[in-house]
């Protein structure tokens, strides 16, 4: 139900195919969210590809051979193996870290990318906004000046395209897609990083980082200023998404592999984790699907080789990956199509803890008031019940975890941006026909609510790791016996709390009350 859809097209008339054809191509991120869509975009579309290095670290105990392993045998790679099942050979693992000078390549690899690579597709950074500046500075600033650095010395190199973010200058309400100034260069930053103790420039982070918030949009605003100064030497562009969310319709419909951002709160609402959530339901949430995403990258790639070709100076390669131009909706038009998806098609989970009711709130008092209320009494609940069982309980810690998060994105919230993009709309116009169906991205006639109907089994698929969407009616039978379960302890609770509630009255309060009459 959720497999992505065959288009019914001539491969051989596709450009970008012709682009990729024997191409050899270095990704950093491979095995993240976007680059894992690429991967599997690049391999299915564009078989005949030369071969892709993938840049990989070792993570959660995991070697970076475990990982490429254990990556492609998740399900997004499914139909790929059965359509080229030879791609895994021309898959080459880079062993490195973003942490490590020149990213942690050998020196036999800096060759290989010297002498072979075609395409670089910049992926990889330090994306936790809370990130102490050395380390975010290091992992987006210091680690794409040695790979762009690298690519001065590439000999076949076509297109050299850097992923920012929407959000790299978020404290401007209008955001073209052009450079902008910042306060300090990389330069700059740098000395002052490796020249200042790390508790003293903790203690200045906040000063230095100024309108853009936190240390993640801070750095991907210096990094793409240096990649400015690249722009004679190399062919380069920057990609800026901006909430990235499930896929439309391929690989597989709706596809996701985290919980961040718009995800996150829909698969907590969805099972009644997360009842109260701190926006403003107004303003507009610029919402991407990632498969969207992913083919404005591989089509960015033809543009930059078709512009070397033919000669054509672009000033600003810039590409504001975005949604609000043309497909707007605002916060909660998005979670009440969520909610109304899930109604409407009795979509439910045995996993749930609660009710799927989720309320928006711009107040701060108000907010953290029904955090409490809405989460306190389930937290007890189900706490207690995983205590009396030997077991720990979870749901306190996860609900601070959860009001910390909620809060490290209120700014981006709580606001909303205008945005221009016309080097996309550029982008999609030059394309042809065929690469328009075989990748598309315009949004000019996206249906939010057809999306959400789809996207809503998805996260019980992939996040919550529900096979409950493939019986739903026997889900919606267990849905209607926990709830009912749920109320009645609910309601015993409340009568319990009233009753002491009023007994504590009668002892307290009208004794005081008789003396003053």
């Amino acid at each position: 139900e959720l497999d992505g859809p065959q288009k019914p097209v001539d491969l051989s008339k596709s450009e970008i195919r012709s682009l990729f054809k024997g191409a050899n191509l270095f990704v950093t991120g491979g095995a993240g969210f976007l680059g894992s869509l690429l991967i599997e975009k690049v391999a299915r579309s564009c078989p005949d590809f030369g071969k892709m290095y993938l840049l990989l670290r070792s993570k959660r105990g995991l070697t970076p051979s475990e990982r490429l392993e254990k990556m492609f045998e998740d399900e997004i790679f499914h139909r790929l193996k059965k359509e080229n099942p030879d791609f895994i050979s021309r898959v080459i693992l880079m062993e490195g870290d973003l942490n490590e000078p020149v990213c942690g390549l050998s020196q036999e690899n800096q060759n290989i990318i010297r002498d072979e690579v075609d395409f670089v597709y910049h992926i990889a950074a330090c994306l936790r906004m809370t990130e102490p500046l050395k380390n975010a500075y290091n992992m987006n600033i210091r680690a794409t000046k040695d790979l762009l650095d690298l690519g001065t010395k590439m000999k076949r190199l076509k297109g050299w395209i850097y992923v920012s973010t929407a959000y790299s200058n978020c404290f401007r309400p209008d955001i073209s897609e052009k450079f902008y100034p910042t306060t300090y260069n990389w330069e700059e930053l740098g000395e002052m990083v490796e020249r200042m103790p790390e508790e003293d420039l903790d203690y200045f982070t906040p000063k230095l980082v100024g309108p853009w918030v936190n240390t993640y949009a801070f750095t991907k605003a210096v990094c793409e200023d240096m990649v400015k100064s690249y722009l004679s030497i190399l062919p380069i562009a920057i990609a800026r998404p901006s909430i990235v969310v499930g896929c439309v319709e391929e690989p597989l419909i709706g596809w996701i592999n985290n919980v961040y951002g718009a995800v996150g709160v829909s698969a907590g609402a969805s099972v009644g984790l997360i009842r109260v959530w701190y926006a403003d339901k107004n303003k507009i949430a610029d919402i991407i699907p990632a498969d969207y995403v992913v083919n404005t990258m591989i089509a960015i790639a033809w543009q930059l080789d078709k512009h070397k070709r033919e000669k054509i100076h672009q000033p600003n390669p810039i590409y504001n990956i975005v949604s609000s131009p043309k497909a707007p909706t605002t916060w909660g038009e998005y979670m009440d199509l969520s909610f109304k998806a899930a109604y409407d098609s009795k979509v439910t989970t045995t996993k749930i803890i609660g009710e799927y009711s989720l309320v928006l709130v711009h107040k701060r008092w108000l907010f953290f008031t029904l955090f409490y209320l809405l989460h306190l009494t389930q937290c007890i609940l189900l706490d207690t019940a995983l205590i009396l069982q030997g077991k720990s309980a979870m749901l306190l810690p996860g609900y601070i975890k959860i009001m910390r998060f909620n809060l490290s994105l209120a700014f981006f919230c709580e606001r909303q941006w205008k945005y221009e993009q016309n080097n996309v709309d550029r982008l999609f116009k030059e394309m042809t026909d065929v690469d328009k169906v075989i990748f598309p991205f315009d949004m000019t006639s996206f249906s939010w609510e057809r999306y959400h109907l789809q996207s809503i089994r998805a996260i019980l698929k992939y996040i919550v790791k529900s096979k409950d969407c493939e019986d739903p009616k026997a889900a919606r039978e267990k849905y209607v016996k926990w709830m009912m379960v749920r109320r009645s302890i609910t309601r015993v609770i409340y009568v319990v709390v009233g009753w002491h509630a009023i007994k504590i009255f009668n002892h307290f309060a009208i004794p005081m009350i008789s003396t003053f009459l």
